[in-house]
């Protein structure tokens, strides 16, 4: 096993308020990144359901399926941003005990936090695809089925 470098060789003696400042800009970027891949999941997720409503033919199944995968790999992201950003959050917690600040106030509610929501906004997405592509199948194979009946011109 290599031996670990010495830091303070390097750098210095890093004070408290360096890292303070390196936890609360590194806490930051890991959530501007989350962020970004939010905005880049709906607008995927958006153009998956323009598809979907727009063509009749076999890209349906094909884009929902193919959509459904960069989404759900870009959520596994997301996730993976937030277990990261939180590796920071004891750290600075720590800073805050002191003051009477905190970086990120809990919900008076569990289940409004915004991890919640997002894992439901994500379950339904999941279920609005899958259900686009199986209406897109029973349309496909079983056009004279009556559920079709208030659709038809």
């Amino acid at each position: 096993m290599p031996e670990q470098p010495d830091v303070k060789k390097f750098f210095g003696p890093i004070g408290e308020s360096d890292f303070y400042r390196f936890a609360c800009s590194f806490y930051f970027h890991q959530d501007s990144l989350s962020w970004s891949r939010t905005q880049m999941l709906f607008a995927i997720e958006a153009a998956t359901l323009a598809t979907v409503f727009s063509k009749r033919d076999w890209v349906v199944p094909l884009s929902t399926a193919f959509g459904s995968i960069l989404v759900f790999l870009l959520w596994r992201l997301i996730l993976r941003d937030w277990e990261i950003r939180e590796q920071y959050a004891g750290y600075i917690g720590d800073f805050h005990r002191a003051l009477p600040v905190e970086l990120v106030a809990k919900p008076k509610i569990r289940c409004f936090g915004g991890r919640y929501i997002m894992r439901f906004i994500m379950l339904f997405l999941m279920f609005i695809n899958a259900c686009s592509c199986g209406f897109w199948f029973v349309y496909k194979f079983f056009p004279d089925t009556k559920i079709w009946l208030p659709w038809r011109p």
